[in-house]
């Protein structure tokens, strides 16, 4: 089902589960690290993706790394996210 609205400006409304959610029970036995960078094409949607996965009971740490001061794009993601998940962010 279609979100009625966008969950916040410059970002697209969701698709999610309609009724009962379907559960994903073994990724819901890990926390899942969601990182998208400001200059991805994925800044407007990613959010989607933690929202579905919460709906389906998975715990979803989404961080935009540009409200925590990196500011970056796609290629130099990879070496930052493995720093941030090591610095606890």
């Amino acid at each position: 089902m279609l979100q009625s609205a966008p969950s916040g400006p410059d970002l697209v409304p969701c698709y999610l589960q309609a009724g009962t959610p379907r559960t994903l029970p073994q990724l819901a036995k890990v926390t899942i690290g969601l990182f998208t960078a400001e200059a991805s094409f994925r800044t407007a949607s990613d959010h989607c993706n933690a929202l579905f996965l919460r709906q389906a009971g998975v715990k979803v740490d989404h961080v935009r790394l540009a409200d925590v001061g990196v500011r970056t794009g796609i290629r130099g993601l990879t070496p930052i996210s493995l720093a941030l998940t090591e610095s606890g962010v």
